[in-house]
């Protein structure tokens, strides 16, 4: 009789352990699905970040060279497009600033005149420096581009799709289009 409840408690004790183990092996299967699935979400979210940074520097590149090439004229081009000048951005309905839902009050070439300009003291610049004085030629040219020789270039690269995990979780678009605009200096054809 000894012998057989030895055994039966030897039977449960076996039991108990062997469902402790299986027990403890499904939580350590969950736990690894979990830390899988983070890490999945952390290199798709690397590995969109990275084709967005060099999408990006390949269409600002584009566009400097371009910049580049038109500040090397030996004419001056005036930009077909003429600058915007942005006073302000007010936050739209997402509450994020700067997204393209944000409104935008537009500035002018005058503001700067007052604001900037004004400030620099151009009289008394120009009677120290005299005639080709950058502050002094953009007070007596109300249109900025043409007072400071500005070019300017626009570069438009392919769109750059986004990973699903991305679209699902953060950003619910197919892609994402990547442009540029770079202005230069004319540099009158010296270099």
């Amino acid at each position: 009789m000894a012998l057989a409840e030895a055994a039966d408690r030897e039977g449960r004790a076996v039991r108990t352990r062997a469902r402790s183990i299986r027990r403890r092996a499904g939580q350590a299967m969950a736990e690894f699905v979990v830390g899988l699935i983070a890490v999945l979400v952390l290199v798709s979210g690397i590995l969109q970040l990275a084709a967005l940074g060099q999408a990006q520097t390949r269409v600002t590149q584009a566009a400097t060279a371009g910049a580049a090439l038109a500040a090397k004229e030996d004419t001056y081009l005036e930009p077909a497009v003429p600058p915007v000048y942005l006073d302000r951005v007010t936050v739209g309905p997402d509450g994020a600033r700067y997204t393209r839902d944000d409104g935008r009050i537009l500035g002018d070439a005058a503001l700067i005149h007052r604001e900037v300009l004004s400030h620099a003291r151009p009289d008394e610049i120009r009677a120290v420096a005299g005639g080709g004085n950058i502050i002094a030629e953009a007070d007596a040219d109300p249109e900025l581009v043409e007072a400071f020789g500005f070019v300017r270039a626009h570069s438009v690269g392919p769109p750059v799709p986004v990973l699903p995990v991305v679209r699902n979780l953060f950003y619910r678009a197919e892609r994402i289009d990547m442009d540029a605009v770079v202005w230069s200096v004319w540099t009158q054809g010296l270099y």
